[in-house]
């Protein structure tokens, strides 16, 4: 008995130990912070995106968590987003006008709640702070 319940708390420990270093390395939801930026955006000129959101989100607790909501948002055709951890919320433009749900979605399929998501008019200047 004492046996079995020893290597329970075996492998509760090396579970444990393993999630710890895990992120250690790469941050609390993953992502290694130096990873290849594949939904980057090669227009950033803000007169392009006639269309501008405003999104509210929550769930993210690092750096790597804003980037990683950041690449699916500039993955989307025609979007270019930049999303601020310390406000938790992503300012999106779009050179065209992008459904709601496909948007929400981008964020949605990484784990973490859109709470608002606001499409704002006029000529909005993108933040990369």
């Amino acid at each position: 008995m004492s046996a079995v319940l020893i290597a329970v708390l075996l492998v509760i420990c090396s579970v444990a130990v393993c999630s710890v270093i895990k992120r250690a390395a790469y941050g609390c939801c993953g992502s290694v912070s130096h990873e290849r930026e594949d939904g980057s955006v090669s227009d950033k000129n803000p007169s392009h995106y006639p269309y501008r959101w405003t999104m509210l989100i929550s769930g993210m607790k690092c750096n790597d968590c804003a980037r990683k909501i950041e690449r699916s948002l500039d993955r989307i055709d025609g979007v270019w987003a930049r999303v601020d951890l310390k406000h938790g919320s992503a300012e999106i433009l779009g050179k065209a006008l992008i459904d709601d749900m496909t948007l929400r979605l981008g964020v949605e399929n990484l784990g973490y709640q859109v709470s608002a998501l606001v499409r704002n008019a006029g000529k909005d200047v993108l933040s990369c702070e």
